[in-house]
């Protein structure tokens, strides 16, 4: 037989051989149907030898998916199906009734709070519930004025936060009479005044009142809360009445040349005491009436 001859007949025979393959291919049904395609459940069991992960699965638009609804995947209240995979389910997909909210840990509705005036609320110390719900919590003070506990002020105010607590402020006079508040504390404060003193009956002040003045300054200026007494006194010698005239006139001027110096005529008042209390008892030398012709300074909370 020729070439020819020979060459349909290779040709014949290697289509024979093709189909017979294709045949033996088809003859299980795992073959027919590779994974994932499918045209019924059954080719999707766990148990076939191309279904990688040995799991059941359900046959969707003739292809082997995880799911075709959220039965099959278990809990249907922890999962669903989407995509046709089963995923697990969070609050986006729980409807609850108001004021309830889904807890995402269990995915349960509930209140976000239960007792009335619960704080911090939602962990939210600017939060109090009320009626299950969180609200905004008011300020319990927005100045020091707010509290009405003369020894409380204002702490953090403007602030959700703000409240009444002891202490002290510029704006609240609330420290004793030997106290001053410093840092919202009142802590006591150890100055006297010098005593100043005058010439036999005059009530200008001398050069050495006046430096004694400027000196007293700073204890009058630590104690701002405090008002300030002045007192004038005279010596033993002359009548009452004369000595009463003359305390007032060296307490006035007292007054006058304090206030000269930047203390506030709010905080000064002034008293004659006259010749009645003698720092000198009987005074016999002028050494004596000289220390009884003075001014003294108090600090008290109100004028008399």
């Amino acid at each position: 037989m020729s070439a020819k001859q020979t060459a349909p007949v290779t040709r014949s025979t290697s289509r024979v051989f093709l189909l017979l393959l294709v045949l033996l291919c088809c003859v299980g049904c795992d073959a027919c149907n590779p994974w994932p395609k499918c045209e019924t459940d059954e080719h999707c069991r766990a148990d076939k030898s191309d279904n990688p992960s040995k799991q059941k699965f359900y046959c969707v638009n003739n292809k082997c998916q995880q799911c075709r609804t959220a039965m099959d995947c278990g809990d249907p209240s922890r999962q669903k199906c989407e995509g046709y995979r089963c995923v697990q389910k969070t609050c986006a997909d729980v409807v609850c009734p108001s004021p309830k909210r889904c807890d995402p840990n269990t995915l349960s509705c509930g209140f976000i709070c239960n007792a009335d005036g619960e704080n911090p609320c939602d962990g939210d110390p600017c939060k109090v519930c009320k009626s299950h719900v969180c609200v905004a919590k008011p300020p319990v003070c927005t100045k020091d004025t707010d509290c009405t506990d003369p020894k409380k002020i204002c702490k953090n105010p403007g602030t959700c936060q703000a409240e009444c607590v002891p202490g002290c402020s510029a704006t609240k006079n609330n420290c004793g009479a030997d106290e001053k508040c410093e840092n919202g504390t009142c802590i006591k404060v150890s100055c006297t005044p010098s005593k100043i003193y005058f010439d036999l009956d005059k009530s200008y002040i001398r050069g050495d009142a006046k430096s004694a003045l400027r000196s007293n300054l700073d204890c009058f200026n630590k104690r701002k809360n405090m008002k300030i007494l002045i007192e004038g006194h005279c010596d033993e010698r002359g009548t009452r009445d004369y000595n009463i005239q003359l305390g007032k006139r060296r307490a006035r001027s007292t007054k006058k040349f304090v206030q000269q110096l930047g203390i506030d005529a709010g905080r000064l008042c002034t008293v004659s005491k006259g010749k009645e209390e003698p720092e000198v008892a009987n005074a016999s030398t002028e050494e004596d009436h000289q220390k009884n012709r003075r001014a003294v300074f108090k600090f008290v909370e109100s004028c008399p």
